[in-house]
């Protein structure tokens, strides 16, 4: 009896051990570092008990009879608890290998879309150079002013994917806005004249449909003051507010100049694609003509 409670307890107290290490590796990979560290802690106090067992049997001053019974149970607990824990590890094995495996596939494609969007925004540059160097071998003033509006509408689109698809660009609202305002502003002179622009921009969450077809309207309306509003006009400005108001989304164009011919609200390219633009998307678009033009746009 005294040999087979020993070989119980050597057994119970190796497998004890070795559930400690594997709680360890548990707690290495990561995955509950903490509690895996404390059940390595509990199981490794549980074995230098069984230890210091041993070494009182091995010495004689236990019975050996006495502790047949729990020293069974041990083995058992012991049988139980490793065979649990190097379970656990190997699906935490499995779980670990899939997201590495998940991210792996993530980046991949998030460099695809990159190399996509700047695919796409060299593209549209270079269909935006070809504009203006037929605008630039144009004699005919009209069609050199459609050219540059093309120019600017193929740049609203180019920027789309420089400041919001792009790495580099925080993708917000406000930062393409921004970049729309400096381009319709480095576009378009005015008789020598600098426009003021102030902007009170908020970055309000928008899709990326709604993104486009806010910035076509936003460079419709700075294109329309900055081409027509300002004729004898001695400090032009022009105000951009875009937040939100009480639920809605609100983009705003003023400007202090001599104000939209009836001809150009009703008839220009310009103001048709604003309305249509707004139809599509169901936006509530106004434009009136009191101290100077205002272009509002509720969506």
């Amino acid at each position: 009896m005294s040999a087979f409670v020993l070989s119980v307890l050597a057994v119970s107290v190796i497998l004890q051990f070795g559930a400690a290490v594997v709680a360890l590796l548990v707690a290495r990979m990561g995955a509950f570092r903490i509690p895996a560290a404390l059940i390595a802690t509990a199981i490794v106090l549980m074995a230098v008990r069984r230890a210091f067992s041993f070494v009182q049997l091995m010495s004689g001053r236990i019975a050996p009879s006495v502790s047949v019974v729990p020293e069974s149970v041990a083995l058992v607990i012991s049988i139980v608890m490793i065979s649990g824990l190097i379970m656990l590890h190997r699906r935490l094995a499995e779980i670990s290998r899939s997201r590495d495996e998940a991210l792996a596939a993530l980046e991949e494609r998030g460099l695809l879309l990159r190399e996509s969007h700047h695919h796409a925004k060299n593209d549209l540059q270079l269909v935006e150079s070809l504009v203006a160097l037929e605008r630039g071998a144009s004699r005919d003033p009209a069609a050199s002013s459609i050219l540059q509006d093309l120019s600017t509408r193929i740049r609203t689109i180019s920027l789309l994917h420089d400041r919001v698809y792009e790495p580099d660009g925080d993708g917000s609202f406000l930062h393409y806005l921004d970049g729309l305002i400096q381009g319709a502003r480095d576009s378009y002179a005015v008789d020598g004249k600098t426009v003021s622009f102030e902007t009170s921009i908020e970055n309000v969450p928008l899709s990326r449909s709604e993104l486009i077809h806010c910035g076509l309207i936003l460079n419709e309306a700075l294109t329309n003051a900055l081409k027509h509003a300002f004729p004898g006009v001695k400090s032009p400005r022009i105000t951009v507010v875009a937040r939100s108001d009480e639920g809605d989304r609100l983009l705003e164009v003023r400007d202090n100049g001599v104000g939209l011919s009836k001809e150009r609200r009703n008839g220009g390219f310009g103001m048709t694609l604003m309305t249509s633009i707004a139809r599509l998307e169901g936006w509530k678009l106004t434009v009136s003509a009191n101290d100077g033009t205002c272009v509002r746009l509720v969506f």
